[in-house]
């Protein structure tokens, strides 16, 4: 999930000139950029590693800046609604613009004070509705899916998410991703894999699937 979390905001930055903000709330800052690294210089994770143990970093560095500049990256973990706004209006003040997205990674690490964990997805869901409508910004939120799901492999349908709630309600899109082969011998000795999205709901337009291509040693997404 992250993996193509990160995909997106790179494309972002490639194609607008607007500021992201990332919300890593199970991730500390300096594993995404390792992965960061690895997209914006296709590089493998261990040639990520070497690099920096050998401070030969200018290039890698220079790349990363480049093809992320405008994210920031917070890791925080158990952060409440109120935290993000928070946290946006700081970000916008070192931006000195708007926050066009809003990622979190993911919906179960942030804060309820409601008990069961069908509560606690419901009202988080509804105050990522009202975030999105009060700051007038893109929210980009990762979610897990229940053991229904098995290993990542098996289609994904909108009953599978994790203590649900009212996401389906509250969410103008949900997209569901799987990688068919992820337990496949061939598929775990190639660098490539196949993914699926399939857009569950979308209140903008069509629901439907599309296959893409998973590179492993860049976590580039094809």
């Amino acid at each position: 999930k992250t993996m193509m979390l990160l995909n997106i905001i790179r494309n972002i930055n490639k194609e607008q000139d607007t500021p992201v903000l990332f919300f890593s709330l199970e991730m500390p800052a300096a594993q995404i950029y390792e992965r960061l690294a690895q997209q914006a210089n296709l590089m493998s994770g261990e040639k990520v590693e070497g690099s920096f143990k050998n401070n030969d970093t200018s290039e890698i560095i220079e790349l990363t800046e480049r093809a992320f500049k405008n994210l920031l990256v917070i890791d925080m973990d158990f952060l409440t609604i109120e935290d993000l706004k928070k946290y946006v209006e700081l970000a916008e003040k070192k931006f000195k613009k708007p926050i066009g997205v809003i990622c979190i990674d993911y919906l179960g690490r942030m804060k309820s004070n409601k008990r069961t964990e069908y509560e606690q997805m419901s009202e988080l869901a509804q105050q990522i509705k009202h975030l999105a409508k009060v700051t007038n910004k893109a929210v980009v939120c990762l979610h897990q899916t229940n053991r229904t799901g098995g290993k990542g492999d098996e289609e994904i349908s909108m009953d599978m998410a994790r203590g649900s709630g009212v996401i389906e309600e509250a969410a103008d899109q949900i997209i569901a991703m799987w990688r068919p082969d992820i337990a496949k011998e061939e598929a775990q000795k190639s660098e490539t894999e196949p993914i699926v999205l399939a857009i569950l709901k979308n209140r903008k337009g069509k629901c439907g699937k599309v296959e893409l291509v998973f590179h492993k040693p860049h976590l580039r997404v094809y």
